[in-house]
This record gives C-alpha cells, structure tokens and sequence, in this order.
C-alpha cells in the first residue's frame, strides 16, 4: 500500500487521456493507461522476481490476480458482506 500512496501524487495526467484530477491508475509516459500487452508483460516481468511467483509468472493475467483474494483482507470474515 505504501508504493501506491507514494505513486498517486506523483502520477501525471495530460489531456486527452485524463483531466487534471481524474485518469488511469498505471500510465505510460505520455500519459496513456496501460494496455493490456503492457500491463501483462509487467505483470509477468515482477512476478517472475519473487520467488513464490517465479514458476507461475509466465502464465500469469492481470485477471488472475484481480479475481484473487487480497493479502491485505481480514480471512476471518466476507469482505464484501455478501457471504463471497
């Protein structure tokens, strides 16, 4: 959580692909969310430097880890309320 918070005030948004307070999360340089080629090969290219992550990261989406359950989640309890 600290990288983000550290990234968000930092990130650049230009015109036309955001307005000056709202746009992508991750950007390339000019300020263009990241395709989905890109954000995989990074995804891929991080993954593959940690060694529990290393025998997957060639296989792995950006869907896999967004449908995969938060490090940072209580396991004690639904996050969501809704039993999931």
């Amino acid at each position: 959580m600290w990288a983000l918070d550290e990234y968000l005030p930092v990130r650049t948004h230009k015109a036309p692909h955001s307005t000056e307070t709202e746009g992508p999360l991750l950007l390339s340089r000019t300020g263009r969310g990241l395709d989905h080629v890109t954000f995989t090969r990074l995804l891929r290219e991080v993954a593959a430097t940690h060694p529990d992550l290393e025998e997957i990261a060639p296989g792995l989406h950006p869907d896999v880890v967004a449908h995969s359950p938060s490090p940072f989640a209580d396991e004690s309890g639904p996050a969501d309320g809704d039993g999931r």
